[in-house]
């Protein structure tokens, strides 16, 4: 089928099998060279033998074009083919023509495609460090493989002063995902409230408003541990320290997320617990009657 796009045709090898004996050499190899057609006098002299095995090398620093996409609030939003291996979020938004004056920057994030291969060696390695113990119960299933990951990002902190190459500005990678939304003026509550609903962001009101907002908690709500989603992707939950419970401050876009209680199973009706508590007195009052005796 002929070469490949970024086939270094001077840099074919050819690995053959020994068999005079010898048991320091594993096999002969020889270099060869050709122009691209595959042309050259010595090429064509050259004969295959069986089990030889042919290598055609890559020329150094070939890189196939890599492409990255920005939407949203940006001047000019699309494709854009990477052009440094360290190329990062803010030069792709410099290639963008920057951010309109509607952008909301504390809620982009960057959407990244995940890699079937290295996930595959990472799920195996998982399930198999997971099943020598014996609480674990079946990983693999529990193992969710997901096509793509939402990477929650500062771009304030990027674009901000000494933001630039920083440890916030992400070095992209094939197929990244890089959106701006426009800015947000509500907060999203769902789960076990009264009335999940849309509640308008108000700057400096607590968690709790925006649950009293939606109805307050429904007497399956598991309180403690109620989260919020940012804009952005990024996650936090309550914090509880004895009897204090501390809630995440709440953001433009952000959801609000609280959590059912788990069903407590074989629970006691009301008559095995009548039942129950009669048997104790009873026995209480066996007891004593023999210890007085």
């Amino acid at each position: 089928g002929g070469l490949k796009d970024g086939a270094d045709a001077s840099m074919i090898d050819v690995s053959r099998r020994l068999k005079d004996g010898s048991f320091e050499t594993v096999s002969e190899n020889f270099d060869l060279s050709a122009s691209k057609n595959l042309g050259t006098d010595h090429l064509d002299d050259f004969v295959l033998k069986p089990f030889d095995i042919v290598s055609v090398r890559y020329l150094k620093g070939y890189t196939e074009q890599k492409r990255v996409t920005i939407t949203g609030e940006v001047n000019f939003e699309g494709e854009y083919s990477i052009g440094q291996k360290n190329q990062r979020i803010s030069d792709l938004i410099e290639q963008a023509g920057g951010l309109t004056k509607y952008a909301y920057e504390e809620g982009a994030f960057l959407t990244r495609k995940n890699n079937e291969e290295e996930d595959e060696k990472q799920s195996d390695f998982i399930a198999d460090f997971a099943q020598r113990d014996s609480l674990s119960g079946n990983v693999e299933q529990r193992i969710k493989k997901k096509k793509d990951f939402k990477i929650g990002i500062e771009l304030q902190k990027i674009l901000g002063s000494g933001g630039k190459d920083s440890k916030y500005d992400i070095i992209l990678e094939e197929g990244d995902e890089l959106f701006i939304p426009s800015e947000r003026q509500t907060v999203k509550v769902e789960g076990e409230v009264l009335s999940p609903s849309l509640v308008r962001y108000e700057k400096g009101k607590s968690f709790k408003h925006y649950i009293e907002n939606s109805g307050g908690f429904s007497e399956s709500a598991k309180k403690s541990r109620a989260y919020i989603v940012y804009a952005n992707g990024d996650i936090k939950t309550t914090k509880k320290f004895l009897f204090f419970k501390s809630y995440p401050d709440v953001k433009p876009g952000a959801v609000i997320l609280v959590p059912k209680k788990p069903e407590v199973k074989n629970k006691a009706t009301t008559q095995q617990v009548i039942a129950i508590t009669t048997g104790l007195a009873t026995l209480g009052v066996l007891v004593k009657t023999l210890t007085e005796k």
